[in-house]
C-alpha cells in the first residue's frame, strides 16, 4: 500500500481578500506588542508519504512493515506577544514492524515495534529534535466458555533535544531530555447469559519522571431487555488519569521583553506535579422502537481531581512568573438523546446534548474552554437515482464559555454542511461536491490559551473531491 498527499493551504488574509481582522485581546500589553504589523500566517504546504507491506505466511502468521513521512512549511503565529513572522519547518518519520500469529486453539498474539522521529523549527515557539521508540505486545485467548481475555503491555522511550535562535523561544529546563514508560493491562469480556455481558479492563502504568505510577480501569455491563435484543441497557464505571504534559513540567520561556533581561511573561519549570484524575459513571439505553425507528439515550457524571492550571507569582521587579500546578477539581455531567429513522431511500436523525461543568474554585484556571451547555443537530442522507447520494448535517451550539480565569466566551454557532456524491468507475471511485459551513462566510477570531491576538478565518468553503481505490 502506497499513498501520497500534498496540500497548499492559503492564509486567511489571502482567502478573505485581506479583510481578516487582527485584535489585541489584552489591551494592557498594547504598548509592548506591535499588533499593527501582524498578519494572518496560517498557511501550510505539507507533503505526506505512507507505505505499508503485508506478508501472510503459510503457518497463520502475518508480517507487516511500514514507513511514513511528513514534512513541509507552515506559517508561524503570535505566541505570548512574540511573533517573528518567519516560516516554520517540520519533518516527521514514522516506521513500524508488526508480527501477528494465530495458534491452533484460536488464540492470537501480536508483537510490534514502532519509531517516531521529528525535527521541527518553529521560530515562534521552539526548535527541537525528538525520537520515540515503543515495543508493545498482546495475547488474546478464551480460557473458558464465554470468556474472551486479552493481556499485554508496552515499553516506550522518548529522547528530546531543544534549541533556540531567539531569547523569546522556549526550551526545556533539563535537556537533552529522556523519559521512559512501561505498562501492563488485562481485559475480560464475559457473556454471563444470552442477555447479560460484563466487560472489565485494568491497566497499570509507570513512567520515569519522579518515578511515578498510576492505574486506570473500567467495568461495564450490557443487558438486553428482550430476546431479540432490540432494547439494551448499559452501565459503566471507570477511573482514568492524565499525566502532566512534558511542556508543563519542563518548559522555560521568556517573552515580551521590557528591558535588559526583563520580560513581562516568564514561564518556569513546574515541580512535583501530580496526575490529573477522573472518576466516571455512565448509563445508557439503545432501542429499536419499530422496523425503521431507533432511539439512543446516554448520560454521565464525572468527578475531576488535581486539575492543572497556572499560578502566578511576582518577583522583585514586579514581573509575572507563571508555573503549572495542581489547583483543584471539578464536576461534570450531561446527557445526549438521538432519534433516528432509516429507510431504503435514506436516513434522518435528530439529536440533543446537554453538558455542564462546575469547577471547585471561582474563576479556577483550567487551561481550556468549558463545554457549551446546549447542542442540537439534524443529520440526513438521501439516496437519489443513478447512484447519487445527498448528505446534510446541521449543528447548533450555544455559547461556549471561555477559561474561567479570563471569561472570554465564544458565541452561538449555527453550522450547516452539504454534500452530494456519486460512485464512479465500477464503484471503485467516488466523486463528491460539497460546501461546508454554509451559514458563515467567516469565523470570528478565537482567543487561544497562549495568544494575545487573533484573526478571522474562512468559514463557507466549496470543495470537489475525487477518490479512486485500486
Amino acid at each position: 500500500r502506497v499513498s501520497a498527499n500534498y496540500e497548499d493551504i492559503r492564509r486567511s488574509d489571502d482567502a478573505l481578500d485581506g479583510d481578516a481582522a487582527h485584535q489585541l485581546f489584552n489591551s494592557e500589553l498594547a504598548g509592548f506588542v506591535d499588533v499593527n504589523s501582524y498578519a494572518a500566517r496560517d498557511f501550510a504546504r505539507p507533503f505526506r508519504l505512507d507505505t505499508e507491506a503485508i506478508y501472510d505466511t503459510q503457518n497463520d502468521t502475518r508480517i507487516s512493515l511500514g514507513t511514513g513521512y511528513a514534512g513541509g512549511t507552515i506559517g508561524d503565529f503570535e505566541f505570548c506577544g512574540f511573533f517573528p513572522q518567519e516560516n516554520n519547518r517540520f519533518e516527521q518519520l514514522r516506521t513500524f514492524a508488526r508480527l501477528d500469529h494465530t495458534y491452533d486453539d484460536a488464540s492470537t498474539a501480536s508483537l510490534e515495534w514502532s519509531g517516531n522521529y521529528e525535527t521541527s523549527d518553529f521560530k515562534n515557539i521552539m526548535m527541537e529534535k525528538t525520537s520515540e521508540n515503543s515495543l508493545s505486545g498482546q495475547y488474546n485467548l478464551e480460557p473458558a466458555d464465554h470468556h474472551h481475555i486479552s493481556v499485554g503491555g508496552n515499553f516506550r522511550q522518548v529522547h528530546i533535544n531543544t534549541d533556540a535562535d531567539y531569547d523569546q523561544q522556549c526550551t526545556y529546563e533539563d535537556e537533552p531530555f529522556d523519559e521512559y514508560w512501561g505498562s501492563l493491562f488485562v481485559m475480560d469480556h464475559w457473556d454471563v447469559t444470552d442477555r447479560l455481558a460484563l466487560e472489565g479492563q485494568l491497566r497499570g502504568d509507570w513512567y520515569s519522571p519522579n518515578d511515578q505510577a498510576d492505574w486506570s480501569g473500567r467495568l461495564s455491563g450490557l443487558y438486553a431487555l428482550d430476546e431479540a435484543k432490540d432494547h439494551i441497557l448499559r452501565l459503566s464505571t471507570a477511573k482514568a488519569y492524565r499525566s502532566p504534559l512534558l511542556v508543563l513540567r519542563e518548559i522555560r520561556g521568556r517573552l515580551i521583553p521590557v528591558g535588559q533581561g526583563l520580560y513581562i511573561f516568564n514561564t518556569d519549570k513546574s515541580e512535583d506535579l501530580r496526575n490529573e484524575q477522573n472518576l466516571a459513571l455512565e448509563a445508557g439505553y439503545s432501542g429499536r422502537i419499530s422496523r425503521h425507528i431507533t432511539v439512543r439515550l446516554d448520560s454521565y457524571y464525572q468527578r475531576y481531581q488535581d486539575l492543572l492550571g497556572y499560578i502566578m507569582t511576582t518577583d522583585f521587579w514586579g514581573l509575572n512568573h507563571f508555573a503549572a500546578d495542581n489547583i483543584a477539581g471539578a464536576d461534570a455531567w450531561g446527557s445526549e438523546l438521538e432519534l433516528a429513522y432509516q429507510h431504503s431511500k435514506g436516513k434522518i436523525s435528530v439529536w440533543y446534548a446537554y453538558n455542564d461543568f462546575q469547577e471547585d474554585q471561582p474563576r479556577q484556571e483550567l487551561r481550556a474552554l468549558l463545554p457549551a451547555k446546549h447542542k442540537a443537530g439534524l443529520t440526513g442522507r438521501l439516496f437519489l437515482p443513478n447512484g447519487w447520494t445527498f448528505n446534510g448535517n446541521y449543528k447548533f451550539t450555544n455559547t461556549t464559555p471561555g477559561n474561567p480565569a479570563d471569561w472570554i466566551d465564544h458565541g452561538i454557532v449555527h453550522r450547516l454542511d452539504l454534500t452530494i456524491s456519486k460512485r464512479i468507475l465500477d464503484d471503485r471511485g467516488e466523486l463528491m461536491l460539497g460546501v461546508s459551513d454554509v451559514l458563515n462566510q467567516t469565523e470570528d477570531p478565537y482567543l487561544g490559551a497562549i495568544n494575545q491576538t487573533g484573526h478571522e478565518m474562512p468559514g463557507r468553503t466549496f470543495f470537489v473531491r475525487v477518490q479512486y481505490q485500486f
